[in-house]
């Protein structure tokens, strides 16, 4: 019979250089990286997508349009899921021309004084790294937090499980 074809596993995974590369480091800790990095950066685009609803009308039309047109997926490829591919794309792009919504409406030209903004991508995606950064120092502390819960969480159940097992005890010696 035919044999099956291999599974394609897309694109080799970037290696980190050896002076950075831990005795830890497996398949699943660098798929779970690459999915937190992506993320940290859909959730970054987010929130910038949310401080432009009031600040940047023209920005907020064109960031929204872009995190719609370029989603970062929850599997595939290591670059899309880590967010890098979604940032390259605006880092590479070019400047972005952002027409105002009174020339989406075809006013005549000879009655159109509202100009032609501009976006530029790169300062964007900029902008996006910087609040990536700053979530990322958020998690740490969220996440320092939730091993003093778990330990919370462990020594509630034990302390409750052996309240139920001292009067069971007590009743036997009697």
């Amino acid at each position: 019979g035919e044999e099956p074809e291999p599974l394609s596993r897309g694109p080799r995974r970037r290696g980190r250089d050896a002076r950075r590369r831990s005795p830890d480091d497996s398949p699943l800790r660098d798929g779970n990286r690459d999915r937190l990095e992506g993320l940290l950066t859909a959730r970054a685009a987010r929130t910038l997508l949310f401080y432009c609803t009031e600040t940047n009308q023209h920005l907020y039309r064109w960031l929204g349009n872009y995190i719609n047109e370029n989603p970062i997926p929850e599997s595939g490829a290591w670059e899309d899921i880590s967010g890098e591919t979604f940032l390259r794309g605006m880092l590479q792009g070019e400047g972005a021309r952002v027409i105002p919504n009174v020339k989406a409406n075809n006013v005549d030209p000879l009655f159109d004084c509202s100009p032609v903004l501009a976006v530029d991508p790169r300062q964007v995606a900029q902008r996006i790294m910087d609040v990536r950064s700053q979530l990322a120092d958020e998690f740490i502390e969220d996440l320092r937090i939730l091993k003093g819960d778990n330990y919370s969480l462990l020594k509630e159940t034990l302390l409750a499980s052996l309240q139920e097992e001292e009067p069971a005890e007590g009743d036997e010696g009697e």
